[in-house]
């Protein structure tokens, strides 16, 4: 009898315990059910987070190229192009580094267009019909400072975008603003050597006796000869026509027998005298091969002339650097 009892008992027991296990095993498949729905939720939500990353990318491009034509477009930054204001050069920086090649090509396109096309206003004419010499220059001084926008805006293009517009724009059976793009590559040299090289490394009082300055000239240097030794060169230029501009006027001050103005030689060193209509300023402006020589072989003599001696000799940490970057520039300047 005991036995017997034993057994139910046992049975009993392993019932539970099967029970038990089912329960477990189903447990287990919920919480793995559990499991991999959480595993598609985080998915989601790194999928969300990275979506919520590249929109903020996105609008902190945007809010940057904002601010660029922002500046640019400030009356104070409006005044002068020779040299271009900090703030213009500022605004010019964000605009560059923030466009995509698309739009950049494009921006181009419409700042060319409105140069060469933009007429004057025919009712700033006077009874005469002629422009007043105040509206003229101020007429002149807007297209200059176009012109100077767009260059210092394609002179700090990233290396990399300006490979890409050269890929995108002529390579692959030619892009549809390859004309603009070209354009924008001369103007990117012209303001590399006119600004960056001559008015600002190599302007007049400047030494080039520090590894920055130095960086800086040769980076420069191999931007115009990366350009000069692009196979469709011949048509990269910029060029406006002679009704671009207004003829520069100078203001009649003295009348010609007015008083210091009454003699023959007076007439002729007085500039106020003889007040002329000077040839309009128009651009006609070509990348040669040779752009980028006349400062290679600059940045050797001054790193001979300029450069600290403890700098380029002895035990300076700087002395392989300086000497690769003149073996350079000098192999550049030999043609090799």
């Amino acid at each position: 009898m005991r036995i017997i009892q034993l057994s139910v008992f046992a049975l009993s027991l392993s019932a539970i315990v099967g029970c038990k296990a089912i329960d477990a095993m189903d447990n287990t498949t919920d919480m793995k059910k559990d499991l991999a729905g959480m595993k598609q939720v985080t998915g989601g939500m790194a999928v969300t987070t990275n979506d919520m990353s590249d929109t903020t990318k996105e609008l902190k491009r945007k809010a940057s190229i904002g601010e660029g034509l922002k500046l640019i477009d400030a009356p104070e930054n409006q005044r002068e192009f020779a040299p271009p204001s900090k703030g213009l050069l500022a605004g010019a920086k964000l605009v560059a580094e923030n466009m995509s090649s698309e739009e950049l090509v494009k921006f181009f396109q419409a700042g060319l267009k409105e140069i060469r096309k933009t007429a004057p206003d025919e009712l700033q004419k006077n009874s005469k019909g002629e422009f007043k010499s105040s509206y003229n220059n101020e007429f002149n001084l807007r297209k200059q400072v176009q012109v100077v926008t767009l260059k210092a805006i394609a002179a700090q293009v990233p290396d990399e975008m300006i490979q890409k517009i050269i890929s995108e724009q002529f390579q692959g059976g030619g892009g549809a603003q390859s004309d603009e793009a070209e354009a924008m590559l001369m103007m990117r040299a012209s303001f590399i050597s006119d600004f960056f090289l001559s008015e600002s490394v190599f302007n007049t009082g400047k030494k080039l006796d520090n590894m920055g300055k130095l960086r800086n000239a040769f980076k420069y240097a191999k931007q115009l000869q990366f350009l000069a030794e692009l196979p469709n060169i011949a048509s990269i230029k910029f060029v406006t026509e002679d009704g671009t501009f207004l003829p520069a006027y100078v203001r009649r001050q003295v009348n010609e027998g007015e008083e210091g103005c009454k003699t023959a030689e007076e007439n002729t060193i007085n500039p106020a005298c003889n007040p002329s209509l000077v040839d309009a300023p128009a651009f006609n402006e070509q990348l040669e091969s040779t752009i980028a020589k006349q400062w290679f072989k600059k940045i050797a003599k001054k790193i001979d002339s300029e450069m600290p001696e403890d700098m380029r000799g002895g035990s300076s940490p700087y002395a392989r650097e300086i000497a690769e970057i003149k073996a350079e520039c000098l192999r550049y300047v030999d043609g090799k």
